[in-house]
């Protein structure tokens, strides 16, 4: 695939999500959460998930009591350097997160951007054929070739 189809594509994927608070107990098998964790839980879970982690994505495993069991996607700690996971399992309590919010489809965003792609395609395809069209002549008018009136 190339550049010109990657990246509008790439931006398209990336903006048709968003993230909307979520209710722990309504979340589906395997649904995309994030949770932003308190300074106490940034210190709680430093053993597990490393130093000054404040943000971590996960698909949602299951309720444990009141907390929330994920499988890890990535953290992201106080710097914003972010760490991949590969389904490590953690349980998070819901004291130690501001709270959970859920990854889902958003047809705004998507629309949004979808128009802002076409617009862009649109101006950058007529202003390429403008360009083409406008650059053609060079030609002294009044040297060789036919003048005006016929003679």
């Amino acid at each position: 695939m190339n550049r010109t189809v990657a990246l509008p594509l790439a931006l398209l994927l990336a903006g048709c999500y968003s993230y909307a608070p979520a209710d722990p107990g309504r979340l589906a098998p395997n649904a995309q959460v994030a949770a932003t964790l308190t300074t106490r839980g940034s210190a709680a879970y430093e053993p597990r998930l490393g130093p000054d982690i404040d943000y971590v994505e996960g698909h949602f495993v299951a309720l444990r009591g009141d907390s929330v069991e994920l499988a890890l996607i990535r953290t992201r700690d106080r710097r914003s350097t972010w760490v991949d996971w590969t389904g490590e399992h953690v349980v998070l309590a819901p004291e130690l997160v501001t709270g959970f919010r859920q990854r889902s489809f958003s047809r705004t965003r998507t629309a949004l951007l979808a128009g802002g792609l076409v617009a862009a395609v649109v101006t950058g395809t007529a202003a390429g054929l403008n360009g083409f069209s406008d650059g053609g002549s060079t030609r002294d008018p009044g040297g060789p070739g036919p003048k005006p009136g016929g003679q």
